[in-house]
């Protein structure tokens, strides 16, 4: 009973941002949509911001230390991925942590 109460898929936006979208006198605001990265809503609210965040910081500091990862991010831009270098970063350095935890030796 509980279940069948909760709101499935993406929430919508609200009556008035939709109509404001339609009128013409107002310039349009197009943001950059947000493709998920998980299928589960519980896992991309909690896990996609401290990806990224943990991403953003390894770009830095690889910046930092004088490694150029533009070509990388070029290809990820080709190919499609929507979410960029920082989160990119953030899962191959989550996805070594847990390989490191599975086999530690």
């Amino acid at each position: 009973m509980v279940l069948t109460s909760q709101p499935l898929g993406a929430a919508r936006p609200p009556l008035y941002a939709r109509l404001d979208a339609l009128r013409p006198d107002l310039p349009a605001k197009i943001d950059p949509p947000i493709v998920p990265v998980f299928r589960t809503f519980i896992f991309e609210e909690l896990l996609r911001p401290a990806l990224q965040h943990a991403g953003n910081w390894l770009l830095s500091a690889s910046r930092r230390v004088g490694l150029d990862l533009n070509e990388t991010a070029n290809r990820l831009r080709l190919t499609g991925d929507a979410g960029g270098l920082g989160l990119f970063l953030g899962l191959k350095l989550a996805s070594g942590l847990v390989g490191l935890a599975i086999f530690p030796g």
